[in-house]
């Protein structure tokens, strides 16, 4: 498909019949048509494009794949997919975005995976996934996130896979992902988390996997972990600066059956600390600060987990 399009653009040169905008060329439907009849992947990693106007890609109807990665774009403009309403997969990997516009991604009834990894996106605003009905993996990884607005995943029903590894993100706050109904999968490893609050996962029945791997995490208020995530069944807390584990804090994770609070700084453990775990877990409570004596008499009172216990 690649050179279908680079012989698309060298013929539009050749013949004038092109504006040439950046690396795109808008060229008059004939040159298109007999490419309109097929379905199309089209990649444009690393053109150096900066810019991409409104309407570029008003004649690819049948699009089906767009790649963008590692290009100089900076900002998503509200109409620039407006006829893509057949795209699948849309790449932005390692651009410069700061700006997304209101709607930007309204018209992509179709999309199921949007990568947004590597840019400068500092906030999210709440309609800024509006129309994305189909999307089923979304990954923001290694941008600027601070906080994650309420609602703003609200229009994500369909959404398995999300990704917000190596943000700058503080704190989960309640309902943070509410919406989310369909979720499996949720990465929030390498960010700045020092708290999670009452019911900052509500709602995520069928989440499988809750990554929260090297933060900062101090505090896991009651209920964090609520009815809801009955479907939980791999917990990473590991790398973090917990110095104690709250009584019944987990005793809602039926069904969880991985829980890894290795390297923290955990002291002591209470004996309901675990209360509600199903039988065979395995536990790993490896490198934290537990006086030997107490991890012995833990260790005697838990035989139903297997435990990591290397101290």
């Amino acid at each position: 498909m690649q050179e279908k399009i680079h012989e698309i653009i060298n013929e539009s040169d050749k013949n004038k019949e092109g504006i040439i905008v950046d690396y795109f060329t808008a060229v008059n439907e004939k040159l298109f048509k007999k490419y309109l009849a097929e379905d199309l992947a089209i990649s444009f990693d690393r053109y150096e494009i900066d810019y991409i106007e409104e309407n570029t890609f008003q004649w690819f109807l049948k699009l089906i794949c767009l790649d963008l990665f590692m290009n100089k774009i900076t900002i998503v403009e509200t109409n620039t997919f407006r006829h893509l309403n057949q795209l699948e997969c849309l790449i932005l990997n390692e651009n410069k975005i700061n700006t997304i516009k209101l709607d930007s991604f309204r018209h992509l009834t179709s999309l199921t995976d949007l990568y947004l990894d590597s840019n400068k996106i500092e906030s999210l605003h709440k309609d800024i996934f509006a129309g994305l009905n189909s999307l089923q993996k979304l990954s923001l990884a290694s941008n600027q996130i601070k906080k994650i607005e309420n609602l703003v995943f609200k229009n994500l029903s369909s959404l398995i896979y999300l990704n917000l590894n190596n943000n700058q993100i503080v704190t989960i706050e309640s309902n943070t992902f509410k919406g989310l109904n369909n979720l499996n999968s949720l990465y929030l490893i390498g960010n700045r988390i020092k708290a999670i609050k009452t019911l900052a996962f509500y709602g995520l029945e069928k989440l499988n996997k809750l990554a929260l791997s090297q933060n900062q995490l101090e505090i896991i208020e009651d209920n964090a972990f609520d009815a809801s995530l009955g479907c939980l069944d791999n917990l990473n807390l590991k790398n973090n600066q917990l110095n104690l584990i709250r009584p019944n804090v987990f005793e809602k994770l039926t069904n969880l059956r991985n829980l890894d609070l290795s390297s923290n700084q955990i002291q002591s453990i209470s004996d309901f600390s675990f209360k509600g775990l199903r039988q065979g877990l395995l536990l790993n409570i490896s490198l934290n600060r537990i006086d030997k004596n107490h991890l012995t008499l833990f260790e005697e009172n838990a035989r139903e987990f297997k435990i990591f216990l290397i101290n």
